[in-house]
């Protein structure tokens, strides 16, 4: 297998394709990184791994395409490689071309970053685990990816349900994640009809307050499959770590744990329980470290579908 992963990635790393795919991830890391340190911002931005994650999504298209394309992959098997070898042998070429990718996209968008923006507010901590979150994720979809093409073996008809699955993903991801924030309740203002001399006329005017439960809440059981998809959803580690990786005075405070879990205890019994779900945004920002080994599980999971389908059809 160490041998199959050698001429998986020589094929790959001395193609065009390759470079170009370099050049981009590290140009848009140095052009976004540049962005923080003279412009600033209020947040992190995902464009960085995005640019990283389409490199490698097109590098594990173009890369396992090419073995069917060209009808190799027959020529190894009568060799005596074995399929399941042959799958994890192509996974791990793409695994480390995302991190590749990876790594010329987002080290520089940190280290310019860091100075002025994300070491200023941020603790390394924080910073650590948007790391690992967005590597994580990153590995999960070009996983995804490996398995869509051997699925879809045409290398066009791949990059299409490669892209579909992305947006299929990432709006369900923000789909789920809009529906759990809300909270149960909200307050709604009481209105009468009153009198107003300023305008000469009647006028709405607000006397009370009244607590109530809000409509788009979701209750059990379906709130637990809702966390449970959101959960498995590699986009939801992209989502956490942006919103952990961000300033904004008119959100919560995240810029150490012990901010967050004070700003969630407030949520819970302060005001602004009314305005959005304490145990949901405690889950999203402190307890989103266990979100990899969710999706990384269902990924697994994926993987051994991908080695079975794999088996039983004709490479012809």
């Amino acid at each position: 297998m160490l041998r199959l992963i050698k001429i998986n990635l020589r094929l790959r790393i001395f193609s065009p394709l390759f470079l170009l795919g370099c050049g981009a991830a590290l140009t848009v890391g140095i052009v976004s990184g540049r962005q923080v340190a003279y412009v600033g911002t209020l947040h992190m931005t995902p464009t960085p791994l995005f640019a990283a994650l389409i490199t490698a999504v097109i590098s594990a298209v173009f890369g396992i395409g090419d073995e069917f394309a060209f009808g190799t992959v027959r020529n190894k098997l009568i060799c005596g490689v074995n399929k399941p070898i042959f799958y994890l042998s192509q996974l791990t070429a793409s695994l480390i071309m995302g991190v590749i990718f990876f790594l010329l996209a987002e080290v520089p968008y940190f280290l310019m970053g860091y100075g002025s923006f994300f070491g200023k507010l941020f603790t390394a901590e924080l910073l650590v685990r948007g790391g690992v979150l967005l590597g994580t994720a990153m590995l999960f979809c070009t996983a995804i990816a490996v398995f869509i093409c051997f699925i879809v073996r045409n290398r066009a008809a791949s990059l299409i349900v490669c892209t579909a699955a992305a947006a299929g993903l990432a709006l369900s991801a923000v789909s789920l994640s809009r529906s759990l924030r809300y909270s149960e309740y909200e307050i709604i203002p009481v209105q009468e009809l009153r009198f107003n001399p300023d305008l000469g006329e009647d006028d709405l005017v607000t006397v009370d307050e009244k607590t109530v439960l809000r409509e788009e809440y979701v209750r059990e059981p379906v709130r637990t499959v809702m966390y449970t998809a959101l959960k498995l959803d590699p986009v939801s580690s992209i989502m956490s770590a942006l919103d952990i990786i961000r300033a904004d005075e008119f959100e919560i405070d995240v810029r150490s744990l012990e901010k967050i879990e004070a700003e969630c205890e407030k949520l819970r019994t302060g005001i602004g329980r009314f305005k959005k779900d304490a145990d949901y945004i405690r889950d999203s920002l402190v307890n989103s470290v266990y979100y990899p080994l969710w999706s990384g599980g269902a990924v697994i999971l994926l993987t051994v579908i991908g080695v079975l389908i794999f088996k039983k059809r004709d490479t012809n």
